[in-house]
């Protein structure tokens, strides 16, 4: 009885934690939105969250990862420290990706660059837009041989997106 209240209890704490991260990414994309309602250069990027949420994440599974070495037991096994390495390399990823990963768009203009994880740089024209796909966890643009993908989450993504209607960027 006591065990299924704490798993109640664990599933509730996690859906409100969840809950409260997006009403904060979304009251925070509203409000860059808002102020960039009218500008011609407008940066299509990760909310700030992603950058915290990765490097609390990060820090955490590095300082579990210390106190295992500090103070070992018989359970600290190297299976057990390569998934807290998996787990601090995953919180570096989110790091990186909120840092360097964007899509500039200039209104009026026929192209936009997209910025990828690594830094690697597309200039992409709309009319080689093969099409847009709008998922619930992932938007991917289809170009020739390549996919880009963009979180759905993106602040100033509705400007993108206003763009790629405007522009009759055919919907998968």
């Amino acid at each position: 009885m006591g065990e299924s209240f704490a798993n109640i209890i664990t599933g509730l704490v996690t859906g409100a934690v969840l809950g409260l991260v997006f009403y904060v990414v979304a009251k925070s994309n509203k409000k860059e939105a808002q102020e960039n309602a009218d500008k011609k250069h407008i940066v299509v990027h990760l909310p700030k969250i992603y950058f915290w949420v990765g490097l609390i994440c990060a820090l955490f599974f590095a300082a579990v990862f210390v106190l295992m070495l500090l103070f070992p037991n018989d359970t600290a096994e190297v299976w057990v420290g390569l998934i807290f390495w998996v787990f601090i390399l995953l919180g570096l990823f989110l790091v990186l990706l909120s840092k360097v990963w964007k899509i500039h768009l200039y209104r009026g203009e026929d192209r936009f660059t997209y910025i990828s994880t690594y830094g690697v740089r597309h200039t992409i024209a709309y009319a080689d837009i093969v099409y847009c796909k709008i998922g619930q966890n992932v938007i991917t643009l289809k170009i020739k041989k390549k996919r880009f993908f963009i979180d759905p989450h993106a602040t100033n993504l509705s400007f993108f997106l206003e763009e790629l209607r405007e522009r009759q960027v055919k919907q998968k």
